[in-house]
């Protein structure tokens, strides 16, 4: 019928929902007063968007758009829309407005146009203007406005209002604009509209008048050169530091213009940044002027760029395409000093310089450039005077005296949780090894190391030590172990850490070069470690004042060494990625920040951000002029790390690798059960660790020894060597014991085996970060986070007093496929419901789901009967969606602190796992959508829904099942669901609710095989105690005295048998 046409024309293009009225009321609340707009096109689009929203169904009150017509106008009309908020509600209305609003614009337009626009005709060529400048000089002085005041016929620098104002100099004000000699060949340079002050506004204004580009920010230079000249304007004097590039990105009507300024002058002083219109001109860029708006087209009479008129000024309002930083500075050289300055780590600069002509190094000849102060030298290096130096006596042999200190404690912990750093340092040749201690009596098994390392390397001995009297020096067993070595001692006196003098001045260095790259790069105090580290690199390849010139390795290895893969510390990187690890699609490399040069093997390492992982690899290119992170990228999580390698690495270089030690290594341990087949032990199951391919441990001694032998952290907990015994139907044993040195010999176990791995699901967040798939579960877990952050699940309050603040656990679980396979790991953050108090907490807490049984009456008479389609739905994270009536605060999840918020609790704004009203609220959020959609609830079942009497789904939580009579109608109900949720669309109908649906030769068949199969392997040695009839009412079950109980899980059998039957009201038979 026609109505029934009208309403689904109106169903299709006008659709009366909570999304289309959010979308027009979200139009209606931003229209702006554009520059290129009238008052009637202004009040016609406020208007137009009320219209909108009432044929949508939702009213807007007369009063409102009264007040949306005065909300965004220009500040000109500030006295007038005062005026109109003092009208009583009588006369407040939109029709007065409109009418008040039409009879300013009217006043202002023809005020302007006799005011500020000239009698020529509005159409006009810059080199027309400029001549009439010229010929008609006195004319222009008698109409010209003062900027400061607006009294036409004076101009700023006669107006007395500003003189008293600003108590400018009167010598100043009379200076004509003339430039300097200088590098820019004395160009003529005028300006109309700029005075010296200071702004932070970054906008352009084309400028008629100005010969040049002028900018009033450094940050927004590429290619930036520095001058030293300056110019006398007509309100003051300001100076030109320097010119270069400027880039902008416009976003005009037609879309995003791209704008190249060369040669732009850098005037700090200015207030505002010119462009000038005579390079336009230049370029041969045609440029109207009409209506108060400034239009520019290309050579070939195309448009370029529409320039608004604002506050008398055409300006342009850019997005600066810069470099971070200071870095603009550094790349106008290949070979400057400053940057090799910065790839140095910020070393000593005049020694680098030195360094350059000597030739002891490869890669650093003929730096060129000023030796000026570094801006973040000065920052990060600023200290007392130096105490003077004691120690003249030089050693003439390596090894001959070696200096010891220990740095710390840190701020903060590094990545592998270190707190201090240990420094040795040869005298003779200033080479430094640093170790990483997280306690402070490590120190005696690092010099061990350093002690074998360093004199199997050199064929010599350590004859003397020279440290504090720190009570990590000083220990009994230290000393001893030193004089069983034969070693020298050298203490120094009690608070005297200036006799120390190498030692002490080798941290301060180190320190103050990281102190200088996290300032520099804004990199995470986390990573003062791994700057610890990379600093010592360079210090050993930087020279040293004690060597005459030469560097701590030239003197160690007496050989020349190269500096060509230096990069700056702290640049971004492009890290290329395997194939294995992407797809065809996907971007060939990831972005990171340069953070060293591998130790163990020959490369670069690199930091990624987002993940907080470093990886070692030698496929990476750099950008050295962009510094630091991205303010807005937080790391998620600071405890989890870990080191990848792609690939080997290998530089053009003839230096000998030293043995600078870092961190103590981790390793991934991989738990494996093999099940004993035959003999008198068959079933029992045999444990082993494998911390690498190749290496088995049988047992807590064997890890204990190779954890010794790898400088691995040893913990007996994290390791459960305990065997089980699989029952037979033959013989009942307990289960035995098995000692920790328990080992038998069996074959090696091949990579076929992997299926045997046992992946134990953690119970809690402790127990996660102890297996050997903790990188997964890690993974999962800030999947889940992030999940409930898009999702604003939570808001970060101050904890409340007098409140119920609820705990919370993780949950872990596998997904896997049909086959067993795991498709997923799942951390889920559930709240501990338990701890809720009925009548504050929660009210209802009632969830209704569908019933089996009417799961297969429709697939019965729907899909074998009728022919319909069956798909599976499935929400994602359904319980989130369910906005919360109660004030419910949790505790933040266990190891993670949002925000470093660590005094704070969460607010919960939606329904989380484990709250005593999430489902109740889950199904009210699903129901009150599934009605707004158009589907319509059946009045005998709370969990069957009908729409357009062709679809019908069935829920359970959040698990849907939908039937449709065909494709289209299938595809329109699940295109409804997914415009409310986020649903992953399973497909056709294979498995719901534990059971599985297969299509054998037209036959639609229900099933619980895979589920039966599970049983079979959880239950299947329980032995058989048959009986053909049930047990007499009142007998004992069994007698303690007379039979041991079996350790059986009865409970879970039984339940999971009743669901057998409940499923399908199958008969159950044993076979």
């Amino acid at each position: 019928s026609p109505v029934a046409a009208l309403q689904e024309i109106e169903n299709v293009f006008e659709p009366r929902s909570r999304a289309r009225i959010g979308a027009l009321r979200t139009k209606f609340l931003n229209i702006l007063f554009l520059p290129s707009d009238t008052m009637s096109s202004y009040i016609g689009k406020i208007s137009q968007a009320a219209k909108d929203l009432e044929n949508a169904g939702k009213v807007i009150p007369d009063d409102e758009i009264a007040y949306q017509m005065l909300a965004n106008l220009p500040r000109s009309y500030d006295n007038l829309v005062m005026q109109l908020y003092q009208l009583d509600d009588v006369n407040f209305t939109s029709v007065n407005i409109q009418k008040s609003l039409l009879a300013e614009y009217d006043r202002v337009t023809v005020r302007e146009k006799s005011e500020a626009r000239p009698k020529e005709p509005a159409v006009f060529s810059i080199e027309s203007a400029v001549s009439r400048k010229k010929n008609s000089t006195k004319e222009f002085k008698e109409r010209r406005k003062c900027f400061f005041c607006g009294t036409v016929g004076h101009i700023r620098k006669n107006c007395w209002k500003f003189k008293n104002a600003n108590k400018m100099p009167t010598h100043q004000q009379r200076k004509l604009p003339t430039f300097k000699q200088d590098e820019l060949s004395n160009p003529a340079v005028f300006y109309a509209s700029a005075y010296c002050t200071q702004s932070m506004d970054i906008e352009f204004v084309i400028d008629s008048a100005a010969t040049e580009h002028f900018v009033n920010d450094i940050n927004l230079f590429t290619n930036f050169q520095k001058l030293s000249s300056s110019a006398s304007m007509a309100e003051g004097t300001t100076s030109i530091l320097g010119k270069g590039d400027v880039s902008l990105e416009i976003m005009d009507n037609s879309g995003k213009v791209s704008l190249l300024l060369k040669n732009v002058l850098y005037a700090p002083q200015m207030m505002r940044n010119l462009i000038s219109l005579r390079k336009f001109d230049l370029a041969h860029y045609s440029i109207l002027v009409k209506n108060f708006k400034m239009i520019i087209r290309t050579p070939r009479n195309r448009l370029f760029l529409t320039v608004p008129l604002i506050d008398k000024f055409y300006v342009i309002k850019a997005n600066v395409i810069k470099m971070q930083n200071d870095s603009a500075a550094y790349i106008s050289d290949k070979d400057s000093i400053e940057l090799w300055h910065a790839r140095f780590g910020h070393l000593n600069m005049q020694g680098l310089k030195d360094f350059s002509k000597s030739n002891n190094v490869y890669g650093l000849e003929n730096l060129k450039g000023n030796v000026d102060k570094c801006d973040t030298c000065c920052l990060t290096k600023s200290s007392r005077a130096s105490f003077p130096n004691i120690d003249k006596i030089r050693t003439q042999h390596v090894l001959e005296l070696v200096h010891m200190d220990i740095w710390g404690p840190a701020p903060v912990k590094s990545l592998g949780g270190a707190e201090y750093f240990y420094s040795i340092i040869d005298d003779y040749s200033r080479y430094a090894v640093v170790y990483f201690l997280k306690h402070k009596n490590e120190a005696f098994e690092c010099f061990k190391a350093y002690k074998q390392a360093m004199e199997r390397l050199t064929n010599r001995k350590i004859k003397r030590v020279r440290s504090d009297n720190g009570t990590e020096f000083s220990a009994d067993y230290f000393e001893q172990y030193l004089i069983n070595e034969g070693i020298k001692i050298e203490r120094t006196n009690t608070y005297s850490p200036e006799m120390n003098g190498v030692a002490e001045r080798y941290n301060r260095t180190i320190i103050e070069g990281v102190r200088a790259l996290l300032h520099e790069s804004k990199l995470p105090k986390t990573l003062w470690a791994e700057l610890v580290n990379t600093q010592n690199y360079l210090r050993n390849r930087f020279p040293h004042k004690s060597l005459k010139g030469k560097a701590p390795l030239n003197v160690w290895s007496d050989k020349k060494f190269s500096v060509r893969h230096f990069k700056r510390i702290g640049c971004v990187a492009y890290v290329f990625i395997p194939k294995r690890y992407r797809n065809k699609l996907e971007p060939n490399a990831q972005k990171g920040i340069m953070m060293g040069y591998a130790l163990n093997t020959l490369g670069y390492r690199i930091f990624f951000p987002q993940s907080g992982k470093i990886t070692e690899t030698k496929h990476v290119k750099f950008n050295e002029s962009i510094l630091g992170v991205d303010s807005n990228v937080q790391m998620k999580d600071n405890k989890f790390r870990m080191v990848d390698s792609f690939s080997d690495f290998e530089l053009s270089s003839n230096e000998t690798p030293m043995p600078e030690l870092s961190d103590k290594t981790e390793c991934e341990w991989k738990r494996v059960c093999v099940t004993r087949q035959k003999g008198k032990s068959k079933g029992r199951i045999d444990v082993y660790y494998y911390p690498e391919s190749k290496v088995r441990l049988r047992s807590k001694n064997e890890v204990m020894k190779y954890c010794e032998s790898k400088g691995i952290d040893y913990n007996p907990d994290n390791f459960d060597f305990s065997p089980k015994l699989i029952l037979d139907d033959n013989k009942l044993n307990a289960i035995e014991t098995q000692s920790d040195d328990f080992s038998t010999d069996i074959e090696d176990i091949s990579d076929s085996e992997a299926h045997l791995v046992d992946i134990k699901i953690p119970n809690n967040f402790k127990e996660s970060q102890m297996v050997p798939e903790r990188e997964n579960w890690c993974n999962a877990m800030k999947e889940e986070l992030e999940i409930l952050k898009v999702r604003d699940v939570y808001e970060i309050v101050p904890r409340p007093k007098n409140k119920n603040v609820l705990g919370n656990k993780w949950v872990y679980t596998l997904k896997k496929d049909v086959t067993g396979k795991i498709k997923r790991y799942r951390a889920r953050l559930v709240a501990q419901g338990f701890r809720q108090i009925e009548g504050i907490d929660y009210f209802d807490t009632f969830s209704p789901v569908i019933n089996f049984t009417l799961v297969r009456l429709f697939i019965v008479i729907l899909v074998t009967m009728k022919g319909w389609l069956c798909n599976h739905l499935d929400i994602k994270s359904a319980y989130l969606y369910a906005p919360l009536n109660e004030d419910i605060f949790m505790e933040q999840p266990s190891g993670f602190v949002i925000d470093n918020e660590y005094n704070s609790v969460f607010k919960l704004k939606k329904a989380l796992y484990g709250l005593k009203q999430a489902g109740r609220e889950w199904y009210s959020e699903l129901n009150n959508s599934l009605i707004e959609l158009g589907f319509q609830k059946l009045l005998t079942s709370n969990c069957i829904y009908v729409y357009k009497s062709f679809v019908l789904l069935l829920v359970y939580v959040d698990d849907i099942a939908i039937f449709a009579c065909n494709e289209q109608y299938m595809n329109e109900a699940i295109g409804l669901i997914k415009s409310k949720f986020d649903v992953k669309d399973l497909g056709k109908l294979s498995k719901f609710l534990g059971v599985e649906f297969e299509m054998r030769n037209g036959n639609f068949i229900m099933h619980q095989k895979s589920y039966i199969n599970k049983m079979r392997n959880i239950f299947g040695n329980i032995p058989n105690c048959k009986s053909l009839v049930p047990l007499s009412p009142g007998i004992a079950i069994y007698d303690n005295k007379e039979h041991d109980v079996l350790n059986v899980p009865y409970r879970n059998l039984i339940g999971s048998l009743s669901f057998l039957h409940l499923g399908l009201d199958q008969t159950l038979c044993l076979l």
